[in-house]
């Protein structure tokens, strides 16, 4: 299972934007100060990452699977399978 990276992408929209700046926007940056990517919501990230460098460039995080959670859907309660209905009467 894989998640979106979203500490990646804020590094990587950050250098983007480093890289990019010049001496009016540092001097507007020392006056106004920055809001930065740290404060933005992971829903704003990816909207601005797959806008600048595109869906396939993004960075994935590899969540190792837990002998304990569905093969198939990959949560520790599974989602894809119905659960049989526990009662008493049915456990004797």
């Amino acid at each position: 299972m894989r998640i979106p990276d979203y500490d990646k992408m804020r590094e990587m929209l950050a250098s983007s934007e480093a890289e990019n700046i010049d001496g009016n926007d540092l001097v507007e940056l020392l006056l106004d100060g920055c809001q930065g990517y740290v404060n933005e919501s992971n829903e704003d990230i990816m909207e601005e990452f797959i806008g600048r460098y595109e869906a396939h460039k993004m960075p994935w995080i590899k969540l190792e699977v837990d002998k304990q959670q569905c093969k198939k859907c990959g949560y520790i309660v599974c989602v894809c399978e119905p659960v049989p209905f526990y009662t008493e009467k049915n456990n004797t």
